[in-house]
């Protein structure tokens, strides 16, 4: 957020949207599923949350885009390489891991050379 001393902070205008993909009760044995996908027809919004509920992935494609599912899963797992195993990187914190952003560049220019 950006803000002066004569300016509010300007919000995000994502933040409403992506808000209905973070659970509301943290309370729960078991993590919530929440909302996997919200399409449009301008765009679909897939939600990929890892096996243990800690994470989301989001991923904004056009409608009908086939496989989605299955790129969010490579990402997370280039994530679980990557990040997860990076002993600098702190949860909670944005992701700023120059082999995983490699890893998903390299992986994106091979799918889409086939």
């Amino acid at each position: 957020m950006v803000s002066t001393p004569s300016q509010p902070p300007r919000q995000n205008p994502l933040f409403p949207l992506l808000s209905l993909f973070h659970p509301t009760s943290d309370d729960r044995p078991d993590p919530p599923s929440g909302i996997e996908v919200l399409e449009t027809t301008l765009f679909r919004l897939q939600c990929f949350q890892n096996p243990y509920g800690h994470e989301k992935f989001l991923l904004f494609t056009e409608p009908g885009m086939p496989n989605v599912e299955s790129i969010l899963r490579k990402i997370y797992e280039l994530y679980a390489d990557f990040v997860m195993k990076n002993p600098f990187y702190q949860l909670e914190m944005p992701i700023r891991c120059e082999r995983f952003e490699r890893g998903v560049e390299r992986w994106v220019k091979g799918v889409n050379m086939r």
